[in-house]
């Protein structure tokens, strides 16, 4: 799967260039007589969307989309020696759906519908996860993690997941219900730096719902087994924002490169170590723990 940071950045990308404009490796191409018509991909992108987001597909119809036809090329030399462009791979459409109903016509996350040119799924985007199929199942594509002991318990989870079934959606939890839940890391859920907990809900061999909550138990998503997740990022645990002051994080960088004086660093190390330390043990998940731990190893003999 393609990192969804890069993707994104492409699509922005190819979404500012004119319908006839040409790319370094992507051509836009003017659609045929024999292609779908902008009203038929409006139509599936809202009928998508209006799955994966929650909203009627009426309402969506209305939405602004960006749609272009595009074709991957590669740079070829002839026999000549004259450098041409030719065809690689086949023609895709692109449909970027740019505004939503509601309330100042927003909805969080980037949303982008990716189809062959006939007109099948070839993935899409939304709320921050980059998907190749139309319903993943990420409880079985996800890495197991196996809990610290600060982190939330399975039958913690489990009940959390039952109280707020309830209360967001009327439903309780009976013998009829199964629900499972499983601690993974996924690439799509904090970059894979995180685990998080997966929960999903069903009745029978029926999947009602899915649920997304923190290491830490707090949830994240609770959704329609069809929706897409809410959210794919765990608050940020920050020892500076949270304990030392947000006006010392960027000394993290700054002795990391060897801008400060190595006896300003040293000073620094010994007046944060022992505070970080005390804070690792409920926040083990905080991402500066690694270049923090990398000063602390390289400074070693100085701190002793």
């Amino acid at each position: 799967m393609k990192q969804p940071i890069f993707s994104i950045l492409l699509v922005f990308l190819l979404l500012t260039l004119s319908l006839t404009a040409c790319a370094d490796d992507t051509i836009i191409l003017r659609p045929g007589p024999d292609d779908l018509t902008e009203s038929q991909l409006r139509e599936t992108a809202a009928r998508f969307f209006a799955v994966k987001c929650g909203f009627s597909k009426e309402s969506l119809l209305e939405a602004r989309m960006k749609i272009i036809l595009q074709q991957s090329t590669r740079l070829r030399q002839r026999e000549d020696g004259k450098k041409v462009y030719e065809p690689a791979g086949d023609a895709e459409w692109l449909i970027h759906v740019q505004s939503f109903p509601g309330e100042n016509g927003q909805h969080p996350g980037f949303h982008l519908l990716r189809l062959s040119r006939a007109g099948d799924l070839l993935s899409w985007s939304a709320h921050g996860g980059e998907h190749q199929e139309d319903q993943p199942d990420m409880m079985a594509q996800g890495s197991p993690a196996t809990p610290l002991p600060t982190d939330a318990l399975k039958e913690d989870v489990l009940r959390k997941a039952g109280e707020d079934l309830l209360a967001m959606y009327g439903v309780t939890v009976t013998d009829s219900l199964r629900l499972e839940a499983a601690f993974i890391t996924h690439e799509l859920f904090n970059d894979g730096r995180v685990p998080v907990w997966l929960v999903d809900v069903y009745e029978g061999d029926v999947w009602l719902y899915k649920g997304v909550y923190g290491h830490d138990g707090l949830l994240m998503s609770l959704v329609p087994a069809s929706q897409d997740c809410l959210s794919y990022l765990t608050p940020r645990e920050n020892f500076f924002h949270a304990v030392f002051g947000d006006d010392q994080m960027d000394k993290t960088v700054e002795a990391g490169f060897g801008y400060l004086p190595e006896e300003e660093i040293i000073a620094w190390l010994r007046q944060i170590a022992q505070p970080y330390e005390d804070w690792l043990k409920e926040h083990p998940y905080d991402l500066h723990a690694q270049d923090i731990q990398a000063l602390m190893t390289r400074y070693a003999d100085q701190l002793e």
